[in-house]
């Protein structure tokens, strides 16, 4: 956007480890002093001085996809939320490992992070809602597939490809050749879609349910309503 900007992993975590700082300062009600390499906060007048929490700090919970980025996260952050686009074989080969690296360089265990992951899910009321919602995963798997910086989560699959093909059609403005070229191998790598709430929970549980501590399906229907229902299967088939 035209803004000078450099190390953002690095700013990141001086920003997460300067909150922290300032949330334990109204918590312990004591001396503000964060000097990071970008960011300073030293003072804290009583008059922004909120006292400290009854319901204890909360929690800071950062998004990530890269190494870097991930690693700065687990070495600051409470938890990570996982990018919709990152699949099983991503999060277990390249998330999950620098996550633990992060860890351990801030001497904490793996029991004191929390990973969110949320997944594109496809799912309608009817035939004809259903096939929309498959069809809006197949354009959302695209669009993510298309970006350059993303591509690492495709050559975990053998799809990098793919990414350059999706990438040409993007700057062509050819939105829907990019859903076309999305088939059933792809879209299920990367999105759970079914017709019926508990087999989509019993599918997201199959793919996630030993990586996190917390899944976020994302619904690409358009129709709300059906949320409840997939909440309540997630529930039912934990």
């Amino acid at each position: 956007f035209s803004m000078p900007w450099s190390k953002p992993a690095a700013r990141m975590e001086d920003m997460v480890n300067a909150i922290k700082a300032i949330l334990n300062a109204w918590q312990d009600q004591t001396k503000l002093e964060h000097r990071g390499e970008f960011y300073t906060h030293t003072l804290m007048t009583p008059l922004f001085n909120p006292g400290p929490n009854p319901h204890g700090i909360p929690k800071i919970y950062v998004a990530a996809v890269g190494p870097l980025m991930t690693k700065a996260v687990a070495r600051s952050a409470d938890g990570l939320l996982a990018h919709p686009f990152s699949s099983p074989k991503y999060l277990k080969n390249v998330t999950l490992p620098n996550i633990e690296e992060g860890l351990q360089a801030s001497e904490r265990d793996r029991s004191e992070f929390d990973l969110s992951i949320a997944i594109m899910t496809g799912i309608g009321a009817n035939e004809e809602s259903h096939k929309k919602a498959v069809r809006a995963c197949r354009d959302q798997v695209a669009f993510y597939a298309s970006t350059p910086n993303y591509k690492a989560v495709l050559e975990q699959h053998g799809y990098e490809e793919l990414s350059d093909d999706l990438n040409r059609l993007s700057k062509e403005g050819k939105w829907k050749e990019m859903g076309d070229a999305i088939d059933d191998e792809v879209l299920n790598t990367f999105a759970v879609v079914s017709e019926d709430p508990d087999e989509l929970a019993k599918e997201i549980i199959r793919r996630y349910g030993d990586q996190g501590q917390r899944i976020a399906p994302i619904l690409y229907s358009g129709e709300l309503e059906l949320m409840p229902s997939v909440l309540q299967a997630l529930k039912r088939n934990c």
